[in-house]
């Protein structure tokens, strides 16, 4: 059976390629016609990309995204978080770039007052570093390509929870949305993500124009210690709130143990501990 090559390469993608592939690149565009803005074979002696894939978003893609290219694109040079106390990997964002989280921040009584993601082994050069470059790499186009391949490799089958934002929360509904389609593409991994963005979670859910994915659980979270989230569709989370399932992990070395209720949609209210 033939195989058809050719693509279009949009000047964004076709940039990125470039850059990540020949850094620093020594010629002009010019210098290679076979990657003009027309439409033909590619390549011409080499099988370097894979056919026209059937998602209309991604014009284009290498035959094989590997671990080196998918922590480029996604900003996760040495991979995905591994928190002890955890199961699973995470990733992580600055909590200083927060939207709503850093106006709660500023309020006395606010689970946002007194962050644990803005002091400690957070405040290291190294760290912060981190988080600017996953922050910045949202732009990426194949954002969507190298998180699907990070966690589909990482996670293990038999220990199936991810955790979205370990610090951080959503930057936009386009944000939700990209996580939407990763739960999409990974159905056999478990996410949770707990967010003070509930206008870009309402909209999110409103564009989406089809059923949440069972395996993205994003919880709303209180904005007041002592006080329980309560209106909206969707599952919450407070802080000592004496509300719904107490999170186990303070009696518990800090450990989650066997507990998993913060990825289980059917627990409407996981009231934490304040750290």
């Amino acid at each position: 059976m033939s195989t058809d090559y050719t693509v279009e390469l949009k000047d964004e993608a076709l940039d990125l390629y470039l850059k990540l592939r020949y850094p620093p690149h020594p010629k002009p565009r010019e210098a290679y016609p076979h990657l003009s803005d027309k439409p033909k074979p590619w390549p011409p002696q080499s099988t370097a990309l894979v056919p026209r894939p059937k998602h209309p978003s991604i014009p284009w893609l290498p035959k094989r995204l590997t671990l080196k290219l998918a922590k480029e694109i996604t900003g996760h040079i040495t991979g995905l978080g591994k928190p002890s106390k955890m199961p699973g990997f995470t990733t992580a964002t600055s909590a200083e770039a927060c939207i709503t989280g850093r106006k709660l921040a500023k309020v006395p009584g606010s689970p946002c007052a007194d962050c644990y993601a803005l002091k400690g082994n957070y405040q290291y050069p190294s760290v912060q570093l981190g988080h600017k470059r996953r922050l910045a790499a949202l732009a990426n186009p194949l954002w969507v390509e190298g998180m699907v391949r990070l966690i589909g490799h990482y996670t293990d089958p038999n220990d199936t929870y991810f955790r979205i934002h370990e610090s951080g929360d959503f930057q936009s509904v386009e944000h939700d949305l990209m996580w939407v389609e990763v739960a999409e593409r990974l159905p056999w991994v478990d996410f949770w993500v707990p967010t003070q963005e509930r206008l870009f979670i309402a909209r999110a859910r409103i564009r989406l124009g089809r059923a949440w994915p069972t395996n993205l659980v994003v919880r709303v979270s209180s904005t007041k210690v002592g006080q329980a989230q309560t209106k909206g569709p969707w599952p919450t989370s407070s802080v000592d709130s004496g509300v719904g399932h107490g999170c186990p992990a303070p009696k518990q070395d800090g450990k989650c143990g066997s507990c998993r209720a913060c990825w289980n949609p059917k627990v409407s209210n996981v009231d934490y501990h304040k750290h």
